[in-house]
């Protein structure tokens, strides 16, 4: 039956994916998984394989009794049982467990290994066979071998070094396996085991390592499968089993109690990142980075064994090299796991920025039902119906139903002129009764911690198979100074994690530093902008309409309506083109039917997207003009002539500062046409923006009228002080 086992796992360890490629079956690349149509059902991304855990799914059409490993892999695609399969991956025919012309072979001895009790004398030996198999066996009376171990003591190997180390407070190491002791051995260390391998430490090798000074080296196994399924086992816990990791907590939780202290470690962790999927002490010495002053210094920087340690991530190394997708198969490469193309993509962070009360938690509320419908707005397109929660700390739910319901007035040609239509795909966490504080600081470890609500929120998106996250506001979920970079950071780590762990877009709404007015389209407007930069892939703003931008958009007449106006901007985009252009949305109010006769419903603020019907300009863009006006006309290498601009359009030509507007503001490449220049110049002359100022002689000795802007100190002087520093520049 040995053989027949052999037999059986040869098949299982055939590569999943020369499985794929061998039937011409075509699969993109998506990290270790390689996805595609069912090769049998058909469908769209259905159909998968991880390379590195060696496992196959499909949604579709796979059958329960059927293994999820690459023997189950072969039965479901030929239609065979398990011995075909392992017969079509061995390419072998099934083995006879009774042949004895194999015994040989199979039970070829390698290895011996004596364990001595504490006078030296053998108590029995532990025979390696090849293929791997280990049995251990004694000399009876007459000097024949008997295989077992009944009558024998249970005793360590080694045992009289062992004694000998602990006499002297030397350091006893314990490890899986004869070979491994030896290989210690050899580095003049004391090095110990236990017959039997993983499981066989009996209580009664406990008491030999009484106030002795442990270190157990647990072998670096990966997770232990069913051998019939192929899936992996767990612990009833729900910790995943690890065959050598679980011995050597067991052995270290048997001897801490009596022993003088119980240091324990896997092998992979002596690796550091390049750590194979298996390996043990041996492996690392063998690999040429293990040494004994190596291990020494890693021994002395170990800390005593608790309870509650966790084992180092299975993991292969850390270092893949793959190759280019050739230009032919370009089909193969997997777009961007959008949401929203261009504002929320899935696994990443988003950050909005906005000062208080523009209107960010309404854009965001909306944007969430577009997204709930996978409808378009505002020219923003889902690429489908999305699953969106929203965690709102600063609103309560109450507030958040009566912006919502509002919103469906305005939002019909997206809900199809059904207003419920959003309502299953869009859930809300109240964070006003219970903490959305997923981070706070340790003031014990002096770092930033993760606390039990961030498991539960990681858990709520997987449940709840959301796409989309909006937290509104970031500062409300971290006990920390919002205005520190370095706290910020961190924080922004923890909701990238939570993006990653749960492969949902997070959209984090996050406060303007003071004093950002007209900072729209900076990243810089935003709190801890350095930090937020190499956090989000995703930046924009929010900022409301500024008293330039509305003269310009609304005119004289209505600027005292910019309140109601708000401006959306791109600041940064690492994985899209960011726009050049604002979109711009007005504020309506719409009086919920929540009242009850004596007191009115409640009038709710609701976004309306906007097209402004003049120049669409923002702050920075009208600044830079003024500036440019202040400075002149430049020449072909930016520098100043000397003459200036002016108002009269007939005796100018091209100092006429309308033509210059013209230029100024052209969009697309294409000029402003004259007369809307005109009508921004004049409104900036009304509001005393723009006006004359003192007349300036010309290198010809005429004098010449000329526009200066507010910026320009000469704007706060009188005209006739004005006129006497211009004339003393002029003489100079």
């Amino acid at each position: 039956m040995l053989e027949v086992n052999d037999w059986v796992q040869r098949a299982r360890s055939t590569p999943i994916e020369a499985v794929i490629l061998a039937r011409g079956i075509r699969l993109r690349r998506v990290g270790a998984e390689r996805i595609g149509p069912c090769p049998k059902c058909g469908g769209t991304d259905r159909f998968s394989i991880n390379v590195r855990e060696g496992v196959w799914n499909c949604r579709g059409c796979k059958p329960d009794e059927i293994s999820g490993d690459v023997i189950g892999l072969v039965e479901w695609l030929d239609d065979c049982g398990f011995e075909q399969a392992c017969e079509t991956l061995t390419k072998e025919s099934k083995p006879n467990g009774y042949d004895r012309s194999n015994v040989h072979r199979l039970r070829r001895e390698v290895a011996w290994f004596w364990y001595e009790d504490e006078d030296g004398e053998r108590e029995f030996q532990v025979v390696k066979y090849e293929p791997k198999d280990f049995r251990p066996r004694f000399l009876d009376e007459k000097g024949q071998w008997v295989y077992g171990k009944k009558g024998r003591r249970e005793i360590p190997y080694h045992l009289p070094e062992v004694i000998d180390a602990i006499a002297h407070e030397r350091i006893v190491y314990i490890v899986e396996g004869e070979k491994d002791a030896e290989t210690l051995r050899k580095l003049g260390i004391v090095a110990t085991t236990n017959a039997g391998g993983c499981n066989g430490w009996k209580p009664e090798l406990n008491e030999f390592f009484k106030d002795a000074i442990v270190v157990i080296i647990g072998d670096h196994d990966p997770q232990t499968i069913n051998k019939k399924t192929g899936e992996k086992l767990y612990h009833p816990d729900g910790r995943p089993k690890y065959p050598g990791w679980d011995h050597a907590m067991r052995v270290a939780a048997e001897l801490e109690p009596i022993a003088h202290s119980v240091r324990m470690f896997d092998a992979g962790s002596l690796y550091g990142l390049r750590c194979p999927d298996k390996c043990d002490v041996t492996d690392w010495i063998e690999s040429g980075g293990g040494t004994r002053e190596a291990l020494d210094a890693f021994v002395d920087a170990c800390p005593y064994w608790k309870p509650d340690i966790e084992p180092p991530p299975a993991q292969p190394l850390a270092i893949e090299l793959v190759l280019p997708v050739e230009r032919k198969e370009e089909e193969m490469i997997s777009t961007r796991n959008w949401g929203v193309p261009g504002l929320l993509l899935r696994g990443h962070v988003t950050v909005i920025v906005a000062p208080s009360g523009s209107g960010k938690s309404l854009l965001t509320l909306q944007i969430g039902i577009a997204c709930a419908v996978g409808k378009p707005w505002a020219n923003w397109r889902p690429r489908k119906a999305l699953r969106v929660l929203v965690i709102n700390s600063e609103d309560d739910i109450d507030e958040i139903q009566r912006r919502l319901v509002a919103a469906t007035y305005r939002m019909e040609p997206v809900l199809n002129g059904d207003p419920d239509s959003y309502i299953p795909n869009f859930r809300m966490l109240d964070a006003t009764r219970a903490s959305a504080v997923i981070a706070e600081f340790d003031i014990r470890k002096k770092k930033l911690a993760a606390t039990p609500r961030f498991k539960e929120i990681v858990q709520i998106i997987k449940e709840g198979n959301f796409d989309v996250v909006f937290v509104d506001p970031f500062a409300e979920t971290f006990d920390l100074d919002e205005n520190s970079n370095n706290e910020l950071k961190q924080a922004g780590m923890m909701w990238r994690d939570v993006a990653r762990q749960t492969n949902a877009a997070i959209c984090l709404i996050h406060h303007t530093k003071k004093y950002s007015s007209g900072m729209a389209g900076d990243v810089d407007a935003a709190r801890g902008a350095s930090a937020l930069i190499g956090i989000a892939r995703i930046v924009s703003t929010v900022f409301p309409m500024t008293v330039k931008e509305a003269e310009v958009m609304l005119g004289q007449e209505k600027k005292a309506e910019r309140g109601r106006y708000l401006r959306y901007d791109d600041a940064k985009a690492n994985l899209n083109i960011i726009s050049p252009y604002a979109k711009w949305f007005r504020k309506d109010t719409i009086t919920l039917n929540n009242g009850n006769g004596e007191i009115p419903g409640d009038d709710v603020g609701v976004l309306v997207p906007w097209e402004p019907k003049g120049l669409d300009v923002h702050e920075a863009q009208i600044i830079a003009f003024f500036t440019r006006v202040d400075q002149g006309i430049v020449d072909d290498d930016g520098k100043p002539t000397g003459e200036f601009y002016t108002f009269e359009k007939a005796r100018a030509n091209e100092r006429y500062i309308g033509f210059f507007a013209q230029d100024f503001f052209k969009k697309d490449g294409e000029q402003l046409p004259l007369k809307t220049a005109e009508e921004l110049i004049e409104g900036w002359k009304k509001s005393k923006r723009l006006r004359n100022g003192p007349m300036y002689k010309t290198t010809g000795r005429k004098m010449r009228k000329r526009v200066i802007s507010e910026l320009n100190p000469l704007a706060r002087k009188t005209d006739a002080e004005a006129a006497a520093e211009q004339a003393q520049e002029t003489f100079f």
